[in-house]
């Protein structure tokens, strides 16, 4: 019985795990590619790390590190937003109801009743 028990117990866990991870690839191909990709970035990075903290500006100026030159003086915040327009927020439509307990108790009572 118990052996019965944990062949149904693997089968769901293995059905939920296959839900969880619905894309997940064990292509061995695919795989390979995924570890060379990432030793080939780890591998960079390490050589990059020295240049980098030898000289940041150079580093960044020469590789290509792409800035961020903004003007963000109020004026120009203000004509972005002009230029944006008005914000609409649209009004959501919701009906309140009176919480009624006997709806969960009567189900908790029934639960169980049939537990017992």
């Amino acid at each position: 019985m118990n052996e019965r028990k944990r062949h149904i117990e693997t089968k769901v866990r293995n059905i939920l795990y296959k839900e969880a991870l619905p894309n997940q690839s064990t292509d061995p191909e695919l795989c390979m590619l995924l570890a060379l990709d990432n030793e080939y970035d780890e591998r960079q990075l390490n050589n990059d790390r020295p240049l980098f903290e030898q000289n940041r500006d150079q580093y960044i100026h020469e590789n290509g590190v792409p800035t961020f030159n903004a003007n963000l003086d109020k004026n120009s915040i203000d004509e972005a937003r002009a230029k944006l327009g008005p914000i609409k927020i649209r009004q959501l439509q919701y009906k309140y109801r009176e919480f009624d307990p006997s709806i969960y108790l009567g189900n908790i009572e029934e639960a169980l009743a049939m537990k017992s």
